[in-house]
């Protein structure tokens, strides 16, 4: 059975939203990549990607690996988490100190 929708649910998942479109946003930035050609590499249109970035939609669990993958980064730092520990390191330094992270 699916979790209840609660207004606790509801803000923790505003707030995940806000971090991942801010770390996204930047780490394409930082990787030098267009919002276009990041969006045609995934095979998404620009609007979905410009929409990750707003935080106004967020992507499936196969689609942030793929954005990772894309970014050359842990899907975990895209989530706001700093010392992640999942994959292997990545092959790009990423400043943890420019992340937005999860609020304890």
């Amino acid at each position: 059975m699916p979790a209840r929708k609660t207004k606790s649910n509801t803000l923790h998942h505003d707030c995940l939203c806000a971090i991942f479109a801010s770390n996204l946003k930047r780490l394409r930035q930082q990787s030098g990549l267009k919002m276009y050609v990041a969006a045609e590499t995934l095979g998404v249109c620009k609007s979905t990607w410009s929409q990750w970035e707003s935080g106004k939609r967020f992507p499936s669990a196969e689609m942030l690996a793929a954005i990772a993958a894309c970014l050359h980064v842990k899907p975990c730092l895209l989530l706001g988490a700093v010392d992640c520990k999942c994959l292997p390191p990545c092959s790009q330094s990423v400043n943890p100190k420019a992340l937005r992270t999860v609020p304890p």
